[in-house]
């Protein structure tokens, strides 16, 4: 439940949607924002990336007149975004038309004003669950596929000393759905190892050159010469990574410089977009105008074209 991100649109901010916030706040959610229209409640939900919205059905529209089923339309718009669960908050449930449209969305849940603690924080954690169980679902989908193809989208070189850090960013890297190549999970035991990291080498197409506080080991420097090769052959991508824990910015080999690093020494604070310019160099995508882009396994199988 930790800093599960919450997102509150409501149009009565001070009676409504601040005693909402603090109530879930007090519980351990990150509440990113309180929206107030149908535009608001879209582009926060982009920008923010929640994985629950508590949504109040009857908001004012951009010029502040009442709109009775706005919140409705504010809701399909968010999902198609984000994919975010969506909760209704609403006083107007019992009006026909109103459970008419609500009934079309898909897994609908509903709270009716006022709400009191119990009920609202239970049917957060149930919507942060599903959240949860639903993206777990599709990045398993989208991994299971690309096994099956036998197909990995980016080789992890790095000291075997800083393997925890790297290893952590694999794991947030598969909730995405890219597939990392990782010898500690993908070396069978009894393998030969120089055979293996050659074909790997041969037939991954870009490279995360990982660089730690712990010097360059051997097989460490082989896996970057080797990909160097294939990057002056046009073959493949490499992007030198700085990984948590580097003081200083260390000093790349020369044809490594040649290419546009990625700092991660804090990719895992709130506002930094180390971990999206990874994924954006793996896929071959500028990463555009912004500083700290969210997104999901959805937006990556749409980068890469994929059918699941």
């Amino acid at each position: 439940m930790a800093n599960e991100r919450i997102l509150i649109v409501e149009d009565n901010v001070a009676l409504e949607g601040e005693p909402l916030a603090m109530k879930l706040e007090k519980a351990g959610y990150k509440v990113v924002g309180i929206a107030e229209t149908v535009s608001d409640a879209v582009e926060t939900a982009r920008g923010k990336s929640p994985i629950v919205v508590l949504m109040d059905i009857a908001l004012v529209d951009d010029e502040g007149k009442k709109d009775r089923l706005g919140g409705l339309r504010a809701a399909r718009q968010v999902q198609a975004a984000t994919g975010a669960e969506i909760v209704f908050v609403t006083g107007t449930l019992a009006e026909p038309e109103v459970l008419s449209e609500a009934q079309k969305m898909p897994g609908y849940e509903f709270l009716t004003k006022p709400v009191m603690e119990p009920q609202l924080l239970a049917s957060v954690e149930a919507a942060v669950g599903r959240a949860k169980r639903n993206q777990s679902m599709t990045s398993a989908r989208v991994i299971r596929a690309k096994e099956t193809q036998g197909k990995f989208d980016v080789f992890l070189s790095h000291n075997s000393k800083d393997k925890a850090a790297v290893e952590k960013i694999a794991k947030r890297l598969v909730t995405v759905g890219i597939r990392p190549w990782l010898d500690k999970w993908n070396l069978s035991p009894g393998d030969t190892l120089s055979e293996a990291l050659e074909k790997a080498v041969k037939t991954i197409p870009c490279a995360a050159l990982c660089f730690g506080p712990a010097d360059i080991g051997k097989w460490h420097i082989l896996e970057i010469r080797a990909f160097v090769e294939r990057w002056a052959s046009g073959d493949a991508r490499m992007i030198p990574v700085l990984l948590p824990d580097v003081t200083d910015t260390p000093e790349l080999p020369m044809f490594v410089r040649q290419t546009v690093w990625v700092d991660m020494r804090n990719w895992e604070t709130e506002d930094n977009d180390g971990f999206y310019r990874l994924v954006c160099g793996i896929l071959a995508r500028a990463p555009g105008n912004s500083s700290a882009r969210k997104f999901g396994v959805r937006d990556v199988a749409e980068w890469q074209r994929l059918q699941f």
